[in-house]
Order: structure tokens, then C-alpha cells, then sequence
């Protein structure tokens, strides 16, 4: 609940150094994702970002871009306030409903993937017969460097 208070801290500091909207939301994002990962490794925790808790990251960009443009209307403590608010609710939201983001093994290049088509598999004798008569590609030698003319400098393993 603390990084909707550190991603409000972050998106305010950056118009007073003059950066634009998309950096405070950057900053803002940043600053309470490390501030989450300072408590936890202080705490001798695995810190949330790495734990899995559900959308740690992604409340901190949308509680980033309230506070961006409530400054933006000239309502920073507006900003502050619903900033605080949003995060906490969809924190709450999503540790009480389950939300969470697609992990690294739900993704496959290429998008969604194909079914598996079951075939008969085929009749082993047949399969032998027709790979005899098959070519088979020529072996190309080699040869591992440390054996062969290749030298990398003196004294390489003489």
C-alpha cells in the first residue's frame, strides 16, 4: 500500500525540475517500485516486485499518471489524494480478487499457440524401409581449435 504513497512522491518531484508528463510517470513508477524493493530487502524479504504480488508495478504507473495530470489541472493535492486512493483500491482489489499479470511462462512468441493435432503414428517397418533407401547429408569435419592450426596467442595451450 506504501508504493502508492512512493509513485505519488516520485511523479511530484519532476515539474520541479522541469521534465514532461511521460517522465514523471517514469520517475514516479521507479520510486515506488525501488522504495517496495528497499523495504523488502531491509525487511530480509524477497521484495513484492519479485514475489509475485499482483500488480505492484502496474498501480504504480496508473497512481503516476493521476498525479501527473491532476497537476497538470493545477490540483496537486488532489492529485496526492486520489492518487493514494486509486492505488490503495486497486491494490486491495487486486489482492482480494487474484488480478494478476501474465507471467513469463504464459507467453509464447509468435501469439497464441496451435492445438496439438493427434496422428496415427505411422507403421514403423514402412518408415524403416523408405529411410534406406534415403541419402543422408554429407558429415562435415571438425575439428576442436585447441587440436587444430588455430593459434589464440602464444603459449595457448601448448
Amino acid at each position: 500500500m506504501a508504493s502508492s504513497v512512493w509513485a505519488v512522491a516520485g511523479a511530484q518531484k519532476t515539474p520541479a525540475v522541469g521534465l514532461g508528463r511521460l517522465s514523471a510517470v517514469l520517475l514516479g513508477t521507479m520510486t515506488a517500485v525501488g522504495g517496495g524493493a528497499i523495504r523488502g530487502l531491509l525487511l530480509v524479504r524477497t521484495p513484492a516486485i519479485f514475489g509475485g504480488t499482483p500488480l505492484h508495478a502496474t498501480v504504480a504507473v496508473l497512481v503516476s499518471g493521476v498525479m501527473v495530470e491532476c497537476s497538470r489541472f493545477d490540483a496537486p493535492t488532489l492529485g496526492i489524494l486520489a492518487g493514494i486512493v486509486v492505488g490503495v483500491s486497486l491494490r486491495l482489489a487486486a489482492l482480494t480478487l487474484g488480478w494478476r499479470l501474465p507471467g513469463s511462462g504464459d507467453w509464447r512468441p509468435g501469439g497464441v499457440a496451435r492445438p496439438r493435432v493427434l496422428t496415427p503414428m505411422p507403421d514403423r517397418k514402412a518408415h524403416a524401409e523408405a529411410r534406406k533407401g534415403a541419402a543422408m547429408p554429407p558429415r562435415i569435419p571438425w575439428t576442436p581449435p585447441w587440436q587444430g592450426s588455430v593459434t589464440f596467442g602464444a603459449n595457448w595451450r601448448t
